[in-house]
This record gives C-alpha cells, sequence and structure tokens, in this order.
C-alpha cells in the first residue's frame, strides 16, 4: 500500500494483478484508482494480460513471483522495467530458523539464496526495507548498488501524532503478528513458556494479549486465563489496538528485515521490548536483552516505572519519523525508478551477470510453468 501510494501521487496509472482471491479483508484498491485483475499461476492467460496492458513498470511482490512471471513479462513486454520487492530477505531469514531450530552455525550459502540472488541479479531494480540487508547484499554478495535501492515504509509525516493515551490510561503487554509467519510462531512460544511466567510472577494482575491471524489449534492451545495468557485473533486496527497497552513484547529470535508490530507500536506511542533481531534495520542499540531473564526484567521496568516508559515512547516516535517518514523515500523511490527506466537499455547492458540469468537460469522455470499448464488441460 505505501508503493501504491507512492505511484498514484505522481498520477501514475496502476493495475494491480494478483493469483490470491479477494476476501473480506481484502482492501478497496478501486476505490483508491487502483485497476485489479486476477492472474493464474503456470497459466498462459497471462500472457494475454499484460500483452494487453503493456505496462511501463511491472513490480514483483517477493522473488517466487518473479520467477513464475517475470519470463513470461521479458517475453511479451521487453521494454518493460522490471522491479523486485524482496520485503524481506527470505533466503536470511530462513537460515536463521534452520540455524537457531538446528542449534548450528549460519549458513547463508543454501539454494534459497542462490535463488533469490537470482532474482535479484535478473531484475533492473530490487528494493530492501532494511539497511542491513542492502549492506549485506553488497558486501558479502557483491550486488551492485545499481541494482539496489533502500526505502523501508513510507509513513506520512501527517500520521505520526504523540498519543493522548498515557501512562496511567494503559494496561497490560500486548504481541501481535500473524501465526503464518514462522518467527512470529516462535515469538509466541518463547513468550508463553519461558518469558510470561516471569513477568506474571512480579506483576500478578497483568495480563498478555496476543493477537494475530491464521492461529491453529495448536497455537490456541497456549492460552492461559489463570495466568492472564489471551489469544485474541485478528485485530482490525493494528495501531488502534497497540495505544491501549502499555508495553508491546517482540522476543524475536530469528528473522529479517523491518518489523512493522514494531512501527505501528511507535506510532500508537506504545514503548516495545525486542532483541537485536527485532532492532535490527529499526534502530542501532549497544545491547539489548536476548534471554527469557533479560526480556522479563526490561519488560517489568518499563511497565513499572513511568519516567522510563516516556522516554521510551519519545524514542518510539523519533525513531519511527528517523527511518519511515516521507516524502524523502517516497520522493527517491519515484526518482529512481523514473532514472533508470530512462536509461533501461544501458542499465541492462551494464548488468552482465543478469542479461546472462536472463538468457539460462530463468528457462528452466519458464519451461516447467509451461509444462505443468499442458499437463493441466
Amino acid at each position: 500500500m505505501d508503493l501504491c501510494r507512492a505511484c498514484l501521487a505522481v498520477g501514475w496509472d496502476l493495475c494491480f494483478a494478483a493469483t490470491a482471491a479477494q476476501n473480506e479483508h481484502s482492501a478497496d484498491l478501486t476505490g483508491i484508482g487502483i485497476r485489479t485483475q486476477p492472474v493464474e499461476l503456470n497459466n498462459s492467460s497471462f500472457d494475454t494480460f499484460i500483452q494487453a496492458e503493456q505496462p511501463d513498470i511491472v513490480l514483483f511482490d517477493r522473488f517466487m513471483l518473479e520467477e513464475q512471471f517475470a519470463m513470461r513479462v521479458a517475453e511479451h513486454c521487453p521494454d518493460a522495467m522490471r522491479v523486485l520487492d524482496t520485503s524481506d530477505l527470505h533466503f536470511l531469514r530462513r537460515a536463521r530458523q534452520l540455524a537457531f531450530e538446528k542449534q548450528m552455525p549460519l549458513n547463508l550459502f543454501t539454494d534459497d539464496m542462490r535463488r533469490e540472488l537470482a532474482s535479484i541479479f535478473r531484475c533492473d531494480l530490487s528494493l530492501l526495507i532494511s539497511d542491513y540487508e542492502y549492506d549485506l547484499l553488497q558486501q558479502q554478495f557483491q550486488v551492485p548498488d545499481s541494482l539496489l535501492h533502500w526505502c523501508p515504509f513510507i509513513v506520512n509525516q501527517s500520521t505520526v501524532q504523540e498519543s493522548h493515551v498515557g501512562f496511567d490510561a494503559r494496561r497490560h503487554f500486548m504481541h501481535i503478528g500473524n501465526f503464518l509467519h514462522p518467527p512470529n510462531v516462535d515469538s509466541v512460544q518463547f513468550l508463553r513458556h519461558e518469558i510470561w511466567p516471569l513477568i506474571r510472577k512480579q506483576i500478578p494482575d497483568a495480563e498478555c494479549h496476543i493477537y494475530g491471524a491464521y492461529a491453529k489449534e495448536t497455537h490456541l492451545q497456549l492460552a492461559n486465563e489463570k495466568q492472564g495468557f489471551y489469544l485474541k485473533g485478528r485485530c482490525e486496527d493494528a495501531i488502534r489496538c497497540c495505544e491501549s497497552y502499555r508495553v508491546s513484547l517482540v522476543p524475536l529470535r530469528y528473522g529479517a528485515g523491518i518489523k512493522g508490530k514494531i512501527a505501528d507500536a511507535w506510532m500508537a506511542g506504545t514503548p516495545t521490548v525486542t532483541t537485536a533481531i527485532g532492532a535490527e534495520g529499526m534502530f542501532k542499540q549497544e545491547s539489548l536483552p536476548e534471554s527469557a531473564e533479560a526480556i522479563a526484567a526490561a519488560a517489568i521496568k518499563l511497565y513499572q516505572e513511568q519516567s522510563m516508559w516516556q522516554q521510551e515512547q519519545a524514542l518510539g516516535y523519533q525513531r519511527l519519523r528517523a527511518l519511515c517518514v516521507e516524502p524523502d523515500h517516497a520522493d527517491g523511490l519515484i526518482n529512481r525508478l523514473r532514472s533508470i527506466h530512462a536509461s533501461l537499455g544501458q542499465h541492462r547492458q551494464d548488468n552482465v551477470i543478469g542479461s546472462i540469468l536472463q538468457l539460462q537460469n530463468m528457462k528452466s522455470t519458464y519451461y516447467m510453468s509451461k509444462w505443468i499448464e499442458e499437463k493441466n488441460k
């Protein structure tokens, strides 16, 4: 939605093509002037659609969709600029998850890494929301700066207003994040079994409210009313929900990218206790709690000490403005897209690795897609 709003603001015509079906939670894109188009995987109907559309720029939501659709775009609209929105680096998140679960050293040189980097090189530009990941791609994997653009969340300045809900009017702890995302599931389990008993022991009347869609039965079993641990399901408005709580808990043990749950809490004026993984790409701090004991101690102190809580609230607003506020990011993105599009031929000529991958590696995915289409017939 950030990217859509930035493009609409400069008068661009947008078409949003998605394989997912609309539901009651879908944004009203047509209401803000965006055309929508359902598309199918492994189906030549996409070819007909993209030929008729003839876009100037195509943006892929994560590398899996680039693998699926980019070759079809390149075949039928060779002059269209291809942009990858990484969201976060999936290979980094998955490698961290494996290292955590197997208690083994981190290994980034995986098939996931090769697939995602191939996608980055094939595209004309890739968007990174975390400056940590931007530096990682440049320094460890030698991805040239010409193919990367740092663009975190784009927050309108007028929406960053200090909350009128003060310390005394807030109660309890919260956590938010959907249960389809493995780092969120681990975070809730860590919170329930190791952190929350320590907090509850010191603050017996406190409650922890867990928000998130797609909870399965195994997740729902984590709830324990006697211990003040509640699963609340999906919330309609994350920022308004955060605003009623005194402290947000984000005890991530693995993950990547920048964290929407922390940005939402900052916007609601809700101080957050998180780990180094949670803070990565968001803010820099010399030491952050990692153990259950350290996280619980930090949360208890923040919950009970009003002066510290007010300082952390003010710091959250400051960090949000420094990281996410327009117009810098929106203008910078639009200017970068225009600049590359204006000299696309030379830009692609300079990207030798991308041209090699476009010629060879992507073909296998493309023809597998064609084979699946024929098989489905």
